[in-house]
């Protein structure tokens, strides 16, 4: 699906739920992978419940593709881990009588790490990097090539001064 030249991709967010090991934290949220959306799933609606382990389908986002960052998309696709990254808020909870009693909802879902890293210095935002699907790899794969110029890097040269031109001068002469 594109808009002009931004291309977004539908996706859906799995969210892992365990016990916490302290006790000060009760439980840990993780984003564990991303899917293909599941429209039919309301969000925070629970999949897998296994060993105290529970895995809930987070909801649906649009992974967006900007010709802006193509540059940024080309350095996460040549990481040795190209990667996705899902950032959950805490925000109203899903008290709706559908899914778990959270503080959480899913924000966002990126492939530019300059976004996630904003999100990542300010609040309380949860910020997870997940291994990138190899479809959403070569879609942007496919963007990168249509849509990266690459910069050429001009080094300024520097103008050659007269050392006896920007001596002191004493009154009288030299």
């Amino acid at each position: 699906m594109t808009e002009g030249q931004v291309v977004k991709i539908p996706v859906g967010v799995e969210v892992e739920c365990r016990p916490g090991r302290t006790r000060w934290q009760a439980t840990v949220w993780q984003p564990v992978a991303i899917t293909p959306p599941q429209e039919a799933l309301a969000d925070w609606t629970l999949l897998h419940d296994s060993e105290g382990r529970q895995r809930f389908h987070a909801g649906n986002r649009p992974l967006e593709f900007h010709p802006s960052a193509a540059t940024l998309y080309k350095e996460n696709l040549e990481a040795r881990q190209p990667s996705v990254w899902v950032v959950l808020r805490p925000g109203r909870g899903t008290d709706q009588g559908v899914g778990p009693r959270t503080d959480l909802m899913l924000h966002l879902v990126t492939a530019d790490p300059t976004v996630a890293h904003a999100y990542v210095d300010v609040g309380p935002d949860l910020v997870e990097a997940l291994s990138m699907p190899p479809g959403i790899a070569a879609t942007l794969a496919a963007f990168v090539q249509r849509h990266y110029t690459p910069r050429t890097v001009w080094k300024r040269q520097r103008d050659r001064v007269d050392p006896e031109a920007m001596a002191a001068r004493r009154e009288g002469g030299v």
